[in-house]
């Protein structure tokens, strides 16, 4: 994808610094680019390079890094803190703006060698070769031909170099990010039921701007003009999806075929079709304007209009990246797949195992000649490398996570809040917490089919207390502020770090928006507690079809399916592991299940499901609604309709009014996809698996089952477990680790030679 890259403003000079000049050069202006004025395409991007002072803060870091190094290769006096003058003769700093105008990608290049340098790691090893007057061997990579991280080693193991250098504020800038970051990345398992407060909004709750972002991708989804499309926009920017070649391209002999290649998308984009209506006539009766009050000349006879004989349709297309190749197209929405729709076939990875490592090429410059669109299609042999090693990156995509757009809820309380218990008894919640959990594990490991409900002796083996009744009340408190958070202190300001989404392996997900949850419905509470309500049973139609099959009624409804949650809140919290401090990301919301339509509610809680959320898609309401903490936190009140159920289904809401449950990041499976199911490049596969015997089809396909909630979440989840600090470290990483792992595999002995990544800050 494009990057949106801003480097940072906070390098400062050192103090007292003291300067030094490079006398010696091979730089030239002839080197120097030409495209430095902006300018702005058709399509509303730019791509220029802009020339960067010497007091800019990147140039500072630059001058002040290399200065330091250059000193530590010279063995100048210890102490000072050198930093350059200027740059050598004839060299200089250029910005490559590149993307949108409004926020395009930024990376930095020092022009005037022979080659343009990258990063402060490239150029240092010139630089030295420069300050010995050109006298010695020079040994940067372009020189040497070596690769950038065998370099960098060297020159950091001899102390020349520090690759995590900085200078003035940015050092503490960064250890506070670092601090950040590595709080974020603990991850744990915790789901517990609270009741949420009536907090009016007031002046004293944060109030924070909506990410546009989020509200586009939320509203192509969830808005009444979505809900009639046929197809709609379910994938955004940066999410890794499958696109369907022009041409499959076909294996030797009869292996099968690559149909699917995954891609990232860079852009969405409104497509506009003229379609040509031969039909219509060009002149159509339409009724006469008028203005003002009539008159004896006015005619209530109807005119004849002139009509143009075509109609424009609006359909989204998507700019996507081959992984793997240097290949970017504009590709259409029905060509395209969410990463978990589609597995590649077990035919074309069993041949790609089957190959010799002598049949795989995964040099840099072979990659980038391969292209999965050329026409007529490609010969295998020509991309089956490129094909791997994109499926090895969109896997390791897959294992990344992330949080994004931060803000800080701060709240002061100026009337005593009472501390809100959980909804039923504490030891209850923490017991059916721990009772989900349990049913989770077993559930996976279990030789029950999930697409029907275990029976209730299948619980009532679980022991999910883990607790000892007759808790004290000082243990009862701390137990309840380690899920609920600490009693609020009338006139101390409460700080809580919230954020408006994540991302979540190869999908983009944000606060307000349905996710599907790993346990099956039939896990949490199968009998109904308190304030949790039993699954909804089959409805009318399905219990006359399992009575003429001769099954029982019980082992169909809602509990047979997935369970779901409309995101509320994501935020950090402090618990303890052990004696130690830690902090977990977690989510908030309210649940449900998917009820058949013709299902009649004994307790009649929802008398008319599908007037139950419609809720106006306007605008978004103050942040002060998003319910900034668990015992802090006003009704949900959502600004999107809900997605669309699948066909014969509801959306029923789980939870009696005013509860909502939080759990950890790892319950959560993925997106959901309204009408996935019906998409024309499933329809072969859905076809087949309908036709098929139950037991193999639900064996085989209970992935896609899962897409739309119909199979319990965990049985299509991709599990990410390593956090990174953005969506643009992560595409780096897979790539970087995806090269060692495919190689390592084919050459056990040999080391991938990766160079060193551009110096984006």
């Amino acid at each position: 994808m494009s990057a949106r890259r801003q480097y940072s403003d906070k390098h400062t000079l050192p103090e007292n610094p003291t300067y030094r000049t490079i006398d010696y050069s091979d730089g030239k202006e002839d080197h120097w680019p030409r495209n430095t004025t902006e300018v702005v395409d058709e399509d509303g991007h730019v791509n220029f390079m802009q020339p960067i002072e010497l007091d800019n803060s990147i140039a500072i870091r630059w001058r002040a890094s290399i200065g330091a190094s250059v000193a530590n290769s010279m063995k100048w006096p210890v102490g000072p803190s050198y930093v350059l003058q200027d740059w050598p003769a004839g060299y200089r700093m250029y910005d490559h703006h590149k993307g949108l105008q409004g926020a395009p990608r930024h990376d930095i290049y020092l022009f005037g060698g022979p080659s343009r340098f990258r990063s402060i790691a490239e150029f240092v090893p010139h630089a030295i070769w420069l300050a010995n007057n050109m006298t010695t061997n020079c040994g940067c990579k372009y020189c040497t031909k070596k690769p950038q991280r065998e370099i960098t080693t060297d020159i950091s193991k001899a102390g020349i170099f520090s690759p995590l250098l900085r200078t003035g504020i940015a050092g503490l800038h960064r250890s506070r990010q670092l601090e950040k970051q590595s709080a974020l990345r603990h991850v744990g398992f915790h789901a517990s039921v609270q009741k949420t407060s009536k907090l009016k909004q007031s002046r004293r709750i944060t109030k924070i701007p909506l990410v546009v972002e989020r509200d586009q991708d939320l509203r192509a989804v969830c808005c009444h003009a979505a809900h009639k499309m046929r197809l709609k926009r379910w994938y955004r920017e940066g999410e890794v999806v499958w696109v369907a070649l022009d041409g499959p391209i076909s294996l030797s002999g009869d292996k099968g075929e690559i149909t699917f290649w995954p891609v990232i998308i860079e852009e969405v984009k409104i497509q506009k079709t003229i379609n040509r209506l031969k039909d219509r006539a060009n002149l159509v009766p339409l009724p006469p304007v008028e203005m003002g009050e009539p008159s004896e000349q006015s005619e209530s006879v109807l005119q004849p209009v002139r009509v143009p004989p075509w109609e424009v349709t609006e359909t989204y297309a998507y700019k996507v990246k081959f992984l793997a190749v240097s290949r970017i197209y504009t590709v259409v929405d029905s060509q395209v797949l969410p990463y978990r729709a589609y597995l590649p076939p077990s035919n074309v990875i069993t041949f790609m195992h089957s190959l010799q490592p002598e049949a795989f090429n995964f040099d840099k410059e072979f990659l980038q000649t391969c292209n999965p669109q050329s026409s007529p299609p490609p010969s295998w042999r020509s991309v089956v490398s490129a094909y791997a090693f994109a499926l090895q990156i969109g896997d390791s995509l897959a294992a990344f996570w992330n949080m994004t757009d931060e803000w800080q809820f701060k709240f002061t309380p100026q009337a005593p809040v009472k501390q809100q218990q959980p909804q039923f008894s504490l030891t209850d919640a923490i017991m059916a917490a721990s009772s989900q959990n349990t049913a989770l594990h077993q559930a996976e490991s279990s030789s029950i089919p999930t697409a029907a409900p275990p029976s209730s002796s299948f619980y009532s083996s679980f022991d999910p207390s883990g607790f000892r009744d007759g808790l004290s009340s000082q243990e009862k408190q701390a137990v309840a502020e380690d899920i609920l958070g600490p009693s609020p202190v009338i006139g101390q300001t409460i700080e809580q770090l919230n954020f408006q989404g994540m991302w979540w392996g190869a999908e983009r997900i944000w606060v307000n928006e349905i996710v599907l949850l790993k346990p099956l419905r039939a896990v949490l509470a199968p009998e109904g507690t308190e304030h949790i309500l039993p699954p909804a049973g089959p409805g009318k139609a399905q219990t006359e079809l399992c009575h003429r099959l001769g099954r029982s009624p019980k082992e169909y409804g809602a509990g047979a399916r997935g369970l779901f949650m409309r995101l509320e809140r994501l935020f950090l919290v402090e618990g303890f592991s052990g004696s130690q401090k830690t902090k977990e990301c977690r989510a908030s919301g309210v649940l449900y299940e998917l009820a058949d339509k013709d299902w009649e509610d004994p307790d009649k809680v929802i008398e008319n499901p599908s007037a139950s959320e419609s809720i106006s898609s306007g605008p978004m309401p103050p942040a002060s609604t998003q319910k900034p903490l668990s015992n802090l936190q006003p009704s949900p009140v959502s600004p999107y309709l809900l997605p669309e159920a699948p066909e014969g289904y509801y959306f029923r809401p789980i939870l009696k009014d005013g509860y909502e449950m939080t759990i950890s990041l790892t319950m959560i499976s993925g997106r959901y996809y309204p009408k996935i199911l019906t998409h024309h490049l499933l329809k072969d596969i859905v076809h087949e698996a309908i036709g098929c015997d139950a037991k193999t089809s639900l064996e085989r396909n209970k992935h896609l089952w899962s897409l739309e909630g119909l199979n319990a979440g965990y049985v299509n989840s991709v599990d990410p477990t390593k956090y990174k600090i953005d969506r643009t470290q992560m595409i780096r990483d897979a790539d970087r680790v995806s090269r060692e792992l495919i190689t390592n595999f084919l050459e056990p002995k040999k080391r991938p030679e990766v160079d060193e990544l551009m110096d984006v800050v």
